[in-house]
């Protein structure tokens, strides 16, 4: 037990990880403290080395924030067990900092959990900034499933409303599902204590849904509750730094398969990933030969790179030591 914990408990932990992503984190720190609750609560930010003035923007401007400023980018895993180490709250509420928290929203989600038998991890409906759902929850991936993502993925972001539709129609009156995202995940600190922490072996993504697995295999129910929701503005972090956060979650996802579906499961999704990146590897590279403005030209190189690194991970299992920029 940490000696945080040692101290006297309190009724919640809030823990945020952010990088580069200063002003939406302060929006959502503001509609944390706009809450009207009487939930003993703390609030931990973890700032993995933002070049952006997060970390004094919070010192200036949030004094009851247990603030931690990294001295490098640690990943999101590492940063969250850090804090989670250091938590006094009886349960853990995980929260992404391009995030805003209406009002009611942590004594309802609170509520839940604890009304829920053999609830052990509890995630809630997310919409974007105009209000339209996300996915946020769902099965533990196979390969069937994960084409089926990528499917609605790449419908929502063309805006398709029946696709939006379907997963609203889905999620109205689900409570038991496979997995729930780490943008908003509350957890008992039971779970923590029987799970352990995160698995630091993955720097970012699909560390939720491998938590949720444990959790699971465990014995505690993951639950989603439709009837409480959070914005999410999503992908503002990543979109910092898209080269690296491209190669990291196919790095996630080998090592996730490979994890519980074993080798051959593994090597045959490296394979499919590889003959993939070789054929998105030639489009950009076309792309770059043929494009005559210079920022096009400068986008075409960069995803050529992206996929030149996926290309050397899914063949070797492993990139080279330095990822190319």
């Amino acid at each position: 037990m940490s000696p945080a914990q040692n101290a006297e408990p309190l009724d919640l932990s809030i823990i945020i990880v952010n990088y580069n992503t200063g002003e939406l984190l302060a929006a959502c720190l503001e509609s944390i403290y706009a809450q009207q609750t009487a939930l003993s609560l703390e609030v931990l930010v973890v700032d993995n080395y933002s070049n952006d003035g997060s970390a004094q923007m919070v010192r200036e401007r949030f004094g009851d924030v247990l603030l931690f400023a990294n001295q490098c980018n640690l990943g999101f895993v590492r940063a969250n067990n850090r804090a989670i180490e250091r938590s006094r709250g009886r349960r853990l509420l995980l929260l992404n900092p391009d995030t805003v928290v209406p009002p009611g929203t942590l004594e309802r989600l609170v509520q839940f959990l604890d009304s829920s038998s053999g609830a052990g991890i509890v995630g809630c409906k997310q919409v974007d900034g105009q209000g339209r759902i996300q996915l946020t929850w769902g099965r533990f991936p196979t390969v069937l499933s994960e084409i089926q993502r990528k499917s609605r993925h790449m419908r929502m972001s063309l805006d398709d409303s029946a696709v939006r539709t379907a997963l609203e129609d889905n999620l109205n009156g689900t409570c038991n599902v496979d997995w729930v995202a780490g943008s908003c995940m509350l957890v008992r600190r039971e779970v923590v204590d029987k799970i352990g922490p995160m698995d630091e072996n993955i720097f970012m993504y699909f560390e939720d849904i491998d938590w949720c697995r444990r959790a699971r295999e465990a014995g505690f129910r993951v639950c989603i509750d439709s009837q409480t929701q959070i914005v999410h503005f999503g992908g503002e972090s990543a979109a910092t730094d898209k080269i690296t956060s491209l190669i990291e979650y196919r790095r996630s996802q080998f090592y996730f398969l490979r994890k519980y579906r074993g080798r051959l499961f593994g090597l045959l999704t490296r394979l499919w990933v590889l003959f993939k990146s070789l054929g998105y590897l030639s489009l950009w590279a076309v792309r770059y030969w043929y494009r005559g403005d210079p920022e096009e030209r400068y986008e075409a190189e960069c995803m050529a790179l992206v996929y030149k690194n996926i290309a050397a991970l899914a063949l070797t299992g492993r990139l080279p030591a330095k990822i190319e920029h």
